[in-house]
């Protein structure tokens, strides 16, 4: 069979699921971080959304490839002499690293009730960098060379990245912006929440979206404090469901997309532009129609 629509799915898929939590994607962990949301405000309310959005993606790549998929010959691949097991080659390291994994995510989840139950103040970056110290402590001289392999590029990356948009904050180049849109929009909620819906998603796909995300925070940030058309929350959540699957339509819009189609490309299925948009473009429009719905269902039952 062949394997290009099965794994242009599970990229969609992926990018879908990672609107879920604040931690499923760059765009969300900037934006929780910065405006303060947490990782409960996000499962509560995109993560719904995403598993709608996971299965009409799916459905809708099933009905577009299950003829092939019933006329591709089955293949019975032999496993018996396969042992996971083995691939293991420090069950110390292994322990450590998913105990660690473990200790993030009740920190990640709880990290709000222990603020208040019993006044220890934890940020969302501190509950991901407490256990991971924990971890290379335990790990002792076998990780050592974790430091070293930190990505420094990355970090000035995100480091120039806020201070570029602090200055475009300063200079009220982004009140400029925010104003225009709220003009534009004609002070219509619908037309905002498409605005933020599918003009970001449709961006995102040739934009990277942790700038976009970035940038268009700090913009509903201001339209919230200026204009009372939306509240901060529901354009948030449009916002982060619009950059998170939007990216899906390109072989450029996300990370995955971009490990996808190297790995593809590397193993012989030659995948080009056009035929990943024109597997992806219909569904990644649809998803984007029934998260526009659902947004529009929240905002009408106040529910964000």
């Amino acid at each position: 069979m062949d394997p290009i629509p099965l794994v242009v799915a599970e990229v969609c898929c992926a990018n879908i699921g990672g609107a879920a939590t604040l931690v499923g994607d760059p765009p969300n962990v900037i934006l929780g971080t910065m405006l303060g949301f947490t990782f409960n405000d996000f499962a509560t309310h995109t993560a719904p959304i995403a598993v709608l959005s996971a299965i009409l993606c799916v459905s809708l790549f099933y009905l577009k490839e299950k003829n092939r998929i019933a006329t591709s010959q089955a293949t019975c691949i032999a496993t018996e002499g396969l042992r996971p097991a083995d691939k293991i080659t420090d069950p110390y390291l292994l322990k450590v690293g998913l105990t660690g994994f473990f200790v993030a995510i009740v920190l990640l989840t709880s990290h709000t009730f222990l603020e208040h139950a019993i006044g220890i103040k934890l940020s969302v970056a501190e509950a991901a960098l407490i256990p991971a110290i924990l971890a290379i402590l335990c790990g002792g001289h076998k990780t050592h060379d974790i430091i070293q392999r930190i990505d420094i590029d990355v970090l000035l990356f995100f480091i120039a990245l806020f201070v570029i948009v602090g200055g475009l904050e300063k200079t009220h180049v982004i009140k400029y912006l925010a104003d225009t849109m709220v003009s534009v929009s004609g002070g219509s909620p619908y037309i905002m929440l498409a605005f933020l819906l599918f003009g970001a998603g449709y961006t995102s796909g040739v934009v990277d979206n942790v700038p976009l995300a970035l940038t268009m925070g700090v913009i509903l940030k201001d339209i919230s404090q200026t204009s009372n058309m939306l509240a901060l929350p529901i354009m948030i959540w449009a916002l982060s469901l619009g950059v998170d699957i939007g990216g899906n339509i390109t072989p450029i819009g996300a990370s995955a997309n971009v490990v996808a189609y190297s790995s593809m490309e590397k193993f012989g299925s030659k995948v080009g532009w056009s035929r990943w948009i024109g597997l992806a473009f219909w569904p990644t429009t649809i998803v984007l129609i029934l998260c526009y719905s659902l947004i529009i269902v929240k905002l009408h039952i106040g529910w964000y």
